[in-house]
């Protein structure tokens, strides 16, 4: 729910920032293209995956536009992005054939410098893990076992996410925030 973040909580709207993202896979694509490098730029985001139960295939990606919190958990596929984010590949590789076989789009949360915030969001009893930037599938684990283990009041010594950098006062009141003492050489 971290893009819901400022729907569900208003004074929290400038914390966690939904964006609108897509990406697309199919079949086939550049010959020329070296399969598992991903390549990113400003515009898109392209790479080609070999799979062992099927065909070769070719995933594309692009967008992170921020729109309306209202708008949070809205999807809605943009062939003319699909079709962008293809081309952009052709910029780089052969014009080749590619049959789509999956579009889709979802609004993750962003923060304004795009790190994670996890931690307490009240002081008190209210937790938060977001801004995980679209990829907290794979890391929003980690944030999970960083709360529930302040919950319980546990030691935890794999902190994946130190107040000193996660925080959400980080972003919400950095005057006051924690930050880290670094020693410059």
């Amino acid at each position: 729910t971290e893009s819901y973040t400022a729907a569900l909580y208003p004074h929290y709207r400038d914390l966690i920032h939904p964006v609108q993202t897509q990406a697309a896979f199919g079949e086939g694509g550049p010959a020329d293209m070296p399969a598992e490098i991903a390549l990113s730029g400003k515009r898109s985001f392209f790479g080609r995956h070999p799979f062992d139960n099927r065909a070769q295939g070719l995933l594309v990606g692009s967008d992170a536009t921020r729109v309306a919190n209202h708008h949070a958990g809205r999807n809605a596929p943009s062939r003319f992005i699909t079709c962008f984010s293809l081309a952009e590949v052709w910029r780089y590789y052969d014009s080749a054939p590619v049959t789509l076989t999956h579009e889709w789009s979802g609004t993750p949360g962003f923060t304004t410098d795009e790190y994670p915030v996890v931690g307490r969001l009240d002081g008190r009893n209210m937790w938060i893990i977001g801004g995980m930037c679209g990829s907290g599938t794979a890391v929003s684990f980690n944030g999970a076992r960083h709360v529930v283990t302040r919950v319980l009041g546990m030691d935890d010594d794999c902190d994946d996410y130190p107040e000193a950098y996660f925080a959400p006062t980080r972003l919400l009141d950095p005057e006051n925030h924690p930050w880290p003492e670094l020693e410059m050489v």
